[in-house]
């Protein structure tokens, strides 16, 4: 029996993915049959199988990412990535496709192609695309550059970008840009980052943060030494609570009890009652005491 061709093993995989939803054996050949194409049919199947359902489409891509892990078929992976950026896209599912096939290959594709796609998505000016462009560079050491993903996140205030910005940024910068991510950053954890890698805080920046975010700044206080009163440390406890559900009155106890404030940490005991009702007021429970209190 002859080798078969390309037309034969896209239908025996076709076939075996119709089936793998409810049978492990089809599961265990559509792998095993995608692993008998040759580097050449491979990537022709990657572009053949766009609209392919989703089984399909993944034992192909999940193939040819193992290829490019391996190496040495860049040419082919390149030739693969400039096609499937010239397909035509007539709807919304299949630009989800293409854009699919480009993400989960990016890595392998040389940096001109990596450029290009990045291009692709960040010219589109869409959230997914956004997304997808984000993604891709914050994995790319080559093609990584702060000063586009500061645009995109004032631009889009995406909480990715800003969490690439406190982690990747170095101290200078983050000198410069903190007070605008304390503005309008609403995630303390990225604050914190920031804060304890940057170069100076500025003390206006020091009240904004107190202001905002009561739990981080009581945190950044026990990691930086920074002097909190006892009045003020039992203050930030109180305030950490205030909204629900994004309640980080531990991660304020938990920094008190680092700087050593045991009176603190006393009258925090005293005050749980009144502490627990409160927030259980705030989801509309009612009081403590009625939910199988003594």
């Amino acid at each position: 029996m002859g080798a078969p061709n390309l037309e034969t093993k896209l239908a025996r995989i076709a076939e075996c993915a119709s089936n793998s939803n409810h049978d492990d054996l089809s599961r265990s050949l559509l792998h095993a049959y995608t692993a008998c194409f040759s580097i050449v049919e491979l990537t022709e199947a990657a572009v053949r199988t766009i609209d392919a359902p989703l089984d399909t489409r993944r034992a192909v891509l999940t193939r040819l990412a193992r290829v490019g892990r391996e190496g040495g078929n860049q040419e082919l992976l390149d030739q693969l990535g400039e096609r499937t950026m010239a397909l035509p896209v007539t709807n919304a599912k299949s630009r989800t496709r293409i854009d699919a096939l480009l993400s989960q290959l990016y890595a392998y594709f040389s940096p001109p192609i990596r450029q290009a796609i990045l291009e692709r998505w960040q010219s589109r000016g869409t959230k997914g695309a956004g997304a997808r462009w984000l993604k891709a560079l914050s994995n790319d050491d080559l093609q990584f550059n702060l000063s586009d993903i500061l645009v995109y996140w004032r631009a889009t205030g995406d909480v990715r970008a800003a969490k690439l910005l406190a982690y990747r940024s170095d101290p200078t910068l983050l000198s410069e840009i903190l007070p605008e991510l304390v503005r309008d950053c609403d995630e303390g954890w990225i604050i914190s980052r920031a804060a304890l890698d940057a170069e100076a805080v500025s003390e206006k920046c020091w009240a904004v943060i107190r202001s905002k975010f009561p739990a981080s700044y009581t945190y950044l206080c026990a990691k930086t030494g920074r002097a909190l009163g006892k009045d003020e440390a039992l203050m930030t406890v109180v305030e950490a609570g205030a909204t629900w559900p994004s309640n980080e009155r531990g991660l304020a106890i938990w920094a008190i009890g680092q700087l050593g404030m045991w009176s603190v940490l006393e009258t925090i005991r005293g005050m749980a009652p009144d502490l627990r009702n409160a927030d259980l007021a705030r989801i509309g429970v009612g009081d403590a005491s009625l939910d199988g209190g003594s």
